[in-house]
């Protein structure tokens, strides 16, 4: 699908070749030649590729622009630097904090890309869960007497129901098997020798 959907489209034929070489690796096969794409394990493996686009499709309901909440974190991290404190009360975060804010939870979005929120919430609520998660993490007080999540049309319920799908990221343990790019002591030599 990523062919029809990014503006980088990629071809089916890199796709299973990339599939085959990696299969096998997974297979322990000395000998990696390129697939043929005359053969008819590529013919099977394209039409089962192609079948299996559809059926996403078919679920998906043919939609495929799906908005990315980053563009609203980068508003609402303004709004929240520019907000008037209720009462005169001290500022929520210093310039600094909120650099830091913004970046944590740049990066909790980046992560909640492993995750369904994307589909099920609407983009909005995902950057406010984000912004609520890296304010936890770097222990920022946000306002609370007067919910600040409020101002961007989110409600704390779905808030915190996404905060708890991208936790669960976080709560995977990190896998620590190495994967080799397949590169050899030859081939260091070969990009270190200068011509």
């Amino acid at each position: 699908m990523n062919e029809q959907v990014e503006e980088s489209p990629r071809r089916i034929r890199d796709v299973l070749n990339v599939f085959d070489r990696a299969l096998k690796k997974r297979r322990g096969d000395t000998v990696m030649a390129v697939l043929d794409i005359e053969s008819a394990q590529y013919a099977e493996w394209k039409r089962k590729l192609k079948h299996s686009e559809l059926a996403i499709l078919q679920e998906l309901g043919y939609v495929l622009y799906n908005e990315h909440p980053h563009k609203y974190l980068l508003s609402y991290m303004s709004v929240l630097e520019n907000k008037q404190p209720v009462d005169g009360a001290a500022s929520p975060s210093s310039p600094q904090n909120i650099a830091r804010l913004a970046k944590r939870a740049w990066n909790i979005l980046n992560d909640s890309m492993r995750t369904p929120v994307n589909l099920l919430y609407p983009p909005n609520v995902v950057a406010v869960a984000s912004i609520y998660m890296a304010a936890r993490m770097l222990e920022i007080a946000l306002p609370e007497s007067q919910p600040w999540w409020l101002l961007f049309d989110v409600d704390e319920q779905s808030m915190k129901i996404c905060c708890r799908v991208i936790a669960a990221v976080y709560a995977q343990p990190k896998r620590l098997e190495y994967v080799s790019c397949g590169r050899t002591q030859d081939d260091d030599t070969i990009l270190n020798t200068s011509t």
